[in-house]
């Protein structure tokens, strides 16, 4: 064998298995290192996965623990809002209630702060539009229309007891029966005075440039249309109890005369005596005139209205005075207080008449008014007197008040048993005056009693106590009494 051929293949195969080998460890290498390549990425891929996972976790977590974080602060503010807003509302509707009672209360000093001059108006378009109304004196054509004006004044005021002009008092029915007793208006002109009252009232304020609301004007309309029912009312109902006295009057008086003429009659039928036929027919001549003479009372009754009313002792007093004098006398007696405010008003009156009237008022209050103060008042304008006497008793029902001067009326209030003590005697001597009286009365302000009359009484009383009808040589038309 060659040794140099047999050296070079053993060379040969070393080289090859040393490739082999070496080939070998490179295969070896390669997947190891691949391996590690494939781990490597892998480890990246799961690391980018998990961050993603942990991310979107993390975020929804924080989205989450955000969303609750806000949702409290979101509805606290919610609340804070409607607090504010309801509260804003609130001070709104506070701030127009506010503004609506002043501009009530505007309206209210507005209507007041033309008084006279839509009372003068007044008087002028009645004097010119109704028949008959010419002729009166002042006081007579006003009568109690200031007392419905001051109640319009109130009634538009927030927070007095009237919503109407004409609620808690007989003011208006004492008109309509003045109207019927006094005057020789119709209901048509009584209701047309009505009209032009407030057409007064407008014409007045639109002079002035006064504007109210909607709402103070219809509180007007309404008052005034209540008040010329109540007056319409009350006015039938005097000329009904006037026909009435008139027919149980007359049904009395008139037998007499009829007898004496019947009886007559007779026996010039049946005498031949020339003589007592002369004497019978003298008497039937002489009790025809009777007849005759109530007649014509009993035509003036149905047609002026006016009842007869009793005689009156006439004299020039002041009125306030008396007033004290009431007060002074009730207070010896016990209870009370008794004060006296308003004015010193000298007039024409008859004093025991008056007197009586006011203490029976006096009686009344202190009977009715649960213990508490009587308050007399004196006050007058436009010729006439308003003479009222308050107590803080118990509101007079209702129902009751348009009877509590008939002379069959009887209350005693709530507990309390007993006639009411000189109110029909009240109403005749108001009447005899040529005026009237009213009461009004609810639970929030008492009961005021108020007699409303001329301070100069005597052209609108038709006997006194001399049997003569009283009259001042002369008056002019607002009843003061001047010469002219």
């Amino acid at each position: 064998m060659n040794l140099a051929t047999d050296h070079d293949y053993d060379g040969k195969r070393l080289s090859d298995g040393a490739n082999r080998e070496a080939h070998q460890g490179t295969e070896q290498d390669a997947q190891a290192m691949a391996h590690q390549l494939a781990l490597e990425v892998a480890n990246e891929v799961a690391n980018e996965v998990a961050n993603e996972v942990a991310n979107e976790i993390a975020n929804a977590a924080a989205n989450e623990l955000a969303h609750e974080a806000a949702h409290p602060v979101t509805s606290a503010a919610d609340e804070v809002a409607n607090e504010v807003a309801n509260e804003a509302a609130r001070v709104t509707a506070a701030q127009a209630a506010d503004h609506a009672d002043q501009a009530a209360h505007q309206g209210a000093r507005e209507l007041l702060s033309i008084r006279e001059a839509v009372l003068d108006h007044w008087e002028a378009s009645v004097r010119a539009q109704i028949k008959g109304a010419a002729e009166l004196l002042g006081p007579a054509l006003t009568d109690n229309l200031p007392n419905l004006y001051d109640n319009l004044a109130e009634a538009i005021s927030p927070g007095q007891a009237r919503e109407t002009a004409t609620q808690h008092t007989t003011a208006a029915m004492s008109h309509g029966s003045e109207r019927a007793r006094m005057t020789c208006f119709g209901p048509d002109e009584v209701l047309r005075e009505y009209q032009l009252f407030r057409d007064a009232i407008r014409d007045v304020a639109q002079a002035h440039g006064i504007r109210w609301p909607a709402d103070v004007w219809a509180t007007i309309s309404r008052s005034i249309e209540i008040a010329a029912c109540e007056s319409l009312r009350e006015y039938a109902a005097t000329h009904e109890a006037l026909r009435r006295r008139v027919a149980a009057a007359l049904s009395h008086d008139m037998r007499a005369p009829l007898g004496v003429i019947a009886t007559g009659a007779q026996l010039v039928a049946q005498t031949g005596d020339l003589d007592v036929a002369r004497r019978s027919a003298d008497k039937i001549l002489r009790h025809a005139g009777r007849l005759e003479s109530m007649m014509g009372e009993l035509l003036e009754a149905l047609t002026v209205m006016r009842e007869a009313l009793p005689p009156l002792a006439l004299a020039s007093f002041d009125m306030r005075d008396l007033a004290l004098d009431v007060a002074r006398q009730f207070g010896e007696q016990g209870g009370g207080p008794f004060t006296v405010t308003g004015e010193n008003v000298e007039g024409h009156w008859c004093v025991p008449t008056m007197r009586r009237a006011l203490e029976n008022l006096v009686a009344n209050a202190v009977k009715y008014g649960a213990g508490g103060a009587v308050r007399i008042d004196v006050s007058s304008g436009r010729g006439r007197l308003s003479l009222s006497v308050h107590n803080s008793g118990p509101a007079i029902p209702a129902e009751r008040r348009e009877r509590i001067f008939g002379y069959l009326f009887r209350y005693g209030g709530p507990g309390t048993v007993g006639w009411v003590i000189g109110l029909p005697f009240l109403r005749d001597v108001a009447e005899a005056h040529g005026g009237s009286v009213s009461v009004d009365s609810s639970d929030e302000d008492g009961t005021t009693f108020t007699i409303d009359v001329p301070v100069d009484c005597r052209p609108f009383v038709r006997r006194t106590a001399d049997g003569l009808r009283a009259a001042p040589e002369e008056h002019d038309a607002a009843g003061t009494g001047q010469h002219g």
